[in-house]
């Protein structure tokens, strides 16, 4: 446990070394928009964002934001694996599952838009990996 996180504490200190940080179960607020995630190492993961639509995975780790990109995993579903994550110079790889998300029901009329309700989400698991 204390190499975990030692870890990530380098992890956010500047990647000083390698390591592995488990992300555990988590449910979501909103449609894969999940806040404060649990992690092995206990470290502040403020938000985690997934837009399937735009194929862009984005976390916020210790007020510090890790970006996918625009595009970059289209299609590729609810489980992502090896996923390249970039602050600006820096670079982590995760791989996060999410679990839910189907859709519900028939579509209900809210003022002119038609909106599918969906099933909770969740994180099922994961795991952030340092250089």
């Amino acid at each position: 446990m204390k190499g975990l996180i030692l870890s990530l504490m380098c992890f956010a200190a500047g990647f000083a070394h390698a390591g592995t940080v488990t992300i555990e179960p988590t449910p979501c607020v909103n449609a894969y928009y999940c806040l404060n995630v649990n992690n092995s190492a206990n470290e502040p993961i403020n938000v985690v964002t997934y837009s399937q639509h735009y194929g862009r995975l984005v976390m916020f780790i210790n007020n510090v934001v890790w970006d996918s990109g625009l595009w970059a995993l289209l299609g590729y579903g609810t489980a992502l694996v090896n996923v390249p994550l970039y602050d600006g110079t820096r670079v982590i790889h995760v791989s996060i599952t999410f679990a839910g998300g189907q859709v519900t029901g028939p579509c209900v009329q809210q003022g002119r838009v038609c909106v599918f309700p969906h099933a909770p989400v969740s994180i099922e698991g994961g795991a952030i990996v340092t250089p």
